[in-house]
Parts: structure tokens; C-alpha cells; sequence
């Protein structure tokens, strides 16, 4: 478990921003596939009452991060012979546990080819496609780690037999 504060304001439209955040968060990995057009792909992250919790963008095929990153992301091209037809990349951030809603851009409209959005470590959800089209949506929920659980006080159920 984590904690961080909102640092960073929102002046920019296109750079990464981070508009809500909590005193406790858990790690959330987003796997995201691109196309070889990385720079039109845009993404954001609403919570359950719909207010913006991040949103960034790709821009000339790398990552433009975000203030919740831990790490760096990893940037790996998609070959066909000898060409590049695309990016994966994988983001991973702190996020309060609960449920969220992912929306992935496509600023040209032809959407991510067959890329999209898949998720791990404390993010789950089922993966979200862009086939096509200028954007799509999907819901993720991010789940307590068990050492939070033990934070909780649901460690305590087991007690120690005095001898």
C-alpha cells in the first residue's frame, strides 16, 4: 500500500494529469497494445462518480507519463518481418481500490488496428478492444492487495494457542 499526494495541476489539455486521487492506493498495470500510429492514441481513467482519476497519451510512439507512474513503463515494438506495425506498453500506477472505467482515443478514428487495453497485478477486468472507431470504453475494478486485507484487521481472525 501506498501513499502519494496530488502534486500536479492540469493546465495543459495534452499533457498527463492526474485530477483525483486518495491516501491509500494499490499497484494497477495497464498493458495497452498500439498500432504503428501511437501518437494519435489517447487514454483516461474515471472513478466510480465519473470524475477524471488520469489521462495521458502516446505521443510519437513513446509514453508521455503520468504523475501516478511507478517506474518506468516498457516500450516494446510488434515486428512483421522486418517492420514495426506497432507498440505494447505497460503503465503501472497507484489507484484507490475500487471500481473505474477505462476509455482509450483514437484521434484519426480508424481505432488502435488490433490493439487495446489488458490488465494485472491489482487491476482486473476483462481486456478492452479498439478495432476500430474514435473510442471505446470498458470497467476495471482495482482489488486490496492481501497485505491490505491484513491492515483491515482480517489477520487477526487466527489467534496463537498459548502453550
Amino acid at each position: 500500500m501506498n501513499r502519494f499526494s496530488l502534486t500536479k495541476s492540469c493546465l495543459v489539455a495534452a499533457a498527463p494529469c492526474v485530477v483525483a486521487t486518495s491516501a491509500f492506493a494499490e499497484l494497477a498495470t495497464f498493458n495497452f497494445t498500439l498500432d504503428q500510429y501511437a501518437g494519435e492514441a489517447r487514454w483516461g481513467i474515471l472513478d466510480a462518480a465519473s470524475a477524471t482519476v488520469a489521462y495521458s497519451a502516446f505521443a510519437q510512439g513513446m509514453y508521455v507519463g503520468s504523475s501516478l507512474l511507478v517506474g518506468s513503463p516498457a516500450v516494446n515494438p510488434i515486428t512483421s518481418g522486418s517492420s514495426v506495425v506497432g507498440l505494447t506498453v505497460d503503465i503501472s500506477m497507484d489507484l484507490p481500490a475500487g471500481d473505474y472505467l477505462m476509455i482509450l482515443i483514437d484521434t484519426f478514428g480508424d481505432g488502435w488496428t488490433n490493439g487495446g487495453v489488458s490488465f494485472s497485478d491489482n487491476a482486473v477486468g476483462d481486456t478492452i478492444s479498439f478495432p476500430g472507431g474514435s473510442q471505446v470504453a470498458g470497467t476495471f475494478t482495482v482489488v486490496p492487495a492481501p497485505a491490505s486485507l491484513a491492515l483491515l484487521g482480517l489477520a487477526g481472525l487466527t489467534r496463537r494457542r498459548r502453550s
